[in-house]
């Protein structure tokens, strides 16, 4: 099991929703912004993930009324009951399920994009923003659609350590900035839609290694983890 030596602070996380739908699909439906010691919430109110989330259902966190396009009010504290308390016995194990164990003092709003801190029944979960944040860094991310294509089979356990490469797809109908995900000749997926365009980014003006580092779920459906290391050209190799 590796770990993440590399982790950061970031100013800005990704607000996703996944719908309840056929297709689960997962829309990036506004930000939370730090500044100083406050947080807030923006909804991405005109953007076109929202709009179509609306139409699959989204009506916004109960807490943070999807009427006003912005929220100051106690937005970490509400997100923070997301992640287990740091007095519980089992907040070590939850750091080393995500790769954390060397930053237990990492913020609560960190641990929020670092985790994701999905709750099964609400859809809601966070992801960084990269754009804002400086080289080096490592995260753990999941292979988005990996059940839909040929890591299937493959053997599922004996893909932990295996390192894969990224594969733009600009010709992709639904999304052009997808990038596919080989492990050798087999293609496992793809990187998740709200990911890709900043993987766009990397790929040509960084050095990016990813290898697989966790399977998680059941075998019809498994949940497949890289562990993601992005560094300046000029760097030299996360280990």
């Amino acid at each position: 099991m590796n770990q993440i030596a590399f982790a950061i602070e970031p100013n800005r996380l990704k607000l996703i929703w996944q719908s309840s739908g056929e297709n689960r699909k997962k829309f990036v439906v506004g930000e939370l912004v730090r500044s100083d010691q406050s947080v807030s919430l923006s909804y991405f109110r005109l953007s076109m993930d929202f709009v179509e989330a609306v139409s699959v259902g989204f009506s916004g966190h109960p807490a943070f009324d999807v009427a006003f396009p912005v929220h100051h009010h106690n937005v970490i504290e509400v997100f923070s009951k997301r992640i287990p308390p740091r007095n519980r016995t089992d907040f070590i194990a939850y750091l080393q399920n995500h790769r954390l164990e060397r930053f237990p003092n990492l913020s609560n709003f960190a641990l929020l994009g670092y985790t994701g801190a999905y709750l099964p029944g609400d859809g809601f979960s966070f992801a960084i923003d990269f754009s804002y944040q400086n080289l080096p860094f490592q995260f753990l991310m999941e292979v988005s659609g990996f059940q839909y294509y040929e890591g299937m089979n493959l053997g599922i356990n004996d893909l932990i350590g295996n390192y894969v490469y990224f594969v733009p797809e600009p010709e992709n109908p639904y999304d052009p900035s997808a990038v596919k995900i080989y492990n050798g000749l087999s293609h496992i997926g793809y990187v998740p839609r709200y990911y890709s365009p900043i993987f766009n980014y990397w790929m040509q003006y960084c050095e990016c290694y990813a290898s697989i580092e966790k399977v998680d779920g059941i075998l019809a459906k498994p949940q497949v983890y890289l562990i993601i290391a992005i560094h300046p050209k000029s760097g030299n190799q996360l280990t």
